[in-house]
């Protein structure tokens, strides 16, 4: 038999875009936010940041969706983020600036498998952390 369903919360912050181009070329800036969502669940938006000029907006925003993984799950068939960045208008229509889908297969997978947390895009060590990690690996040798 299979391993029950695992309700798992996915966690997303969104802090901060740059480089990114201009849609309203008149003033060169955007009022942008971005849109995120998993498969088979609801997206969820930033708030907007007015006027961000120079490809350069800023959020520092949290989304959290309930999931379950599992082996028949919609999730673990379709493991894809969806990112989404927008310059929002008030007199016309929205324009999407930019789309990226990320592939969290074997990050779900290896969550699913240890029944543990994964960290993603966590930062990396700093450089003091790495010598002391080095030197107990050659203590230990």
């Amino acid at each position: 038999s299979l391993p029950p369903n695992m309700p798992v919360e996915i966690r997303l912050i969104i802090f901060k875009a740059r480089e990114v181009v201009a849609m309203d070329t008149l003033e060169n800036m955007n009022d942008m936010y971005a849109k995120c969502w998993l498969e088979g669940t609801d997206p969820q938006c930033t708030d907007t940041h007015w006027r961000a000029k120079k490809g350069k907006a800023s959020w520092n925003y949290r989304m959290k969706w309930d999931v379950e993984l599992g082996h028949s799950t919609k999730l673990m068939k379709f493991p894809y983020l969806h990112i989404q960045l927008w310059d929002q208008d008030i007199l016309k229509w929205n324009d999407i600036i930019a789309e990226s889908i990320l592939d969290l297969e074997k990050h779900l997978r290896k969550c699913y498998k240890r029944q543990t947390a994964v960290l993603l895009f966590k930062d990396p060590p700093k450089l003091s952390e790495e010598a002391a990690a080095a030197k107990a690996a050659a203590e230990d040798e």
